[in-house]
């Protein structure tokens, strides 16, 4: 899988954890992507990460991050019209007619950008799509606060430092809201954070979708690098979205 050349149309840092970079494509992808499917994005000279698309439209990529390491780092503070590669889309499609008329996403920090994408495509057939979002604190909010309420019907919001919207992870507004209002549950964000709503959902008889993250390279199966141990299952390939049932053993492995 080769690269596509873009160039980067802007990047904007929300708060104090949150950027927004926004590519345009200067050839077309081998195909068009589709949620959750993610892309690994080559800075030059620097490093090749992976990255969830937060939106597609009209040849522009938009990605959503938090600056973690050199890659991250160095594409928030690349300029104007700075040429990258984008290399995918990668992964498989979820089966958008199968999540049904009203969908509830619950992220934790960045995980909140591929449930964006599918909010886009999902909204766009008339459908709903509520989302419970949590950080760690009120500051990390910012202006991020307002694109992700453009993006989505409902968003409620959990902060561990209790200085917006509830006090606590995700699973404090979780308790009060009847899951079987939704035809859908996607979960996105960090494996412990995915490991406890996927073991509340199951108390609650419910089988949610989780979105899974890993340190992807080849992107087509043949190195590894991805496998989502004790599973046999490739993330680059099988994936990123799975069961909770299917799944738990891996988000369980996987420490906090």
């Amino acid at each position: 899988m080769s690269f596509v050349p873009a160039k980067v149309v802007f990047t904007k840092r929300l708060s104090e954890s949150f950027y927004t970079t926004v590519f345009e494509l200067l050839e077309p992808l081998p195909r068009e992507p589709c949620p959750p499917q993610f892309v690994n994005v080559w800075i030059p000279r620097v490093d090749e990460i992976p990255l969830s698309i937060a939106w597609f439209e009209k040849g522009r990529i938009e990605v959503f991050y938090r600056v973690v390491g050199e890659g991250t780092s160095a594409l928030s503070q690349l300029p104007i019209g700075a040429v990258v590669g984008i290399r995918g889309p990668i992964g498989r499609c979820l089966d958008l007619e199968a999540l049904g008329d009203r969908v509830l996403g619950i992220a934790g920090g960045t995980g909140i950008a591929p449930l964006m994408f599918l909010a886009k495509i999902v909204r766009s057939r008339g459908k709903e799509f509520d989302v419970v979002w949590g950080v760690r604190r009120g500051s990390e909010l910012g202006e991020a606060l307002e694109l992700v309420k453009k993006r989505f019907n409902n968003v409620i919001v959990a902060t561990e430092d209790g200085s917006y919207g509830y006090k606590g992870t995700v699973l404090e507004p979780l308790k009060l809201i009847d899951l079987y209002r939704y035809s859908a549950i996607v979960i996105a964000g960090p494996k412990a954070m995915e490991r406890a709503v996927c073991v509340e959902l199951k108390r609650r008889g419910v089988d949610g979708i989780a979105i899974l993250e890993a340190m992807v390279k080849c992107g087509m199966g043949i190195c590894g690098s991805c496998t989502l141990k004790p599973l046999p299952l490739l993330l680059c390939v099988d994936g990123p979205a799975f069961r909770c049932s299917e799944v738990l053993p891996h988000l369980e492995s996987a420490g906090s």
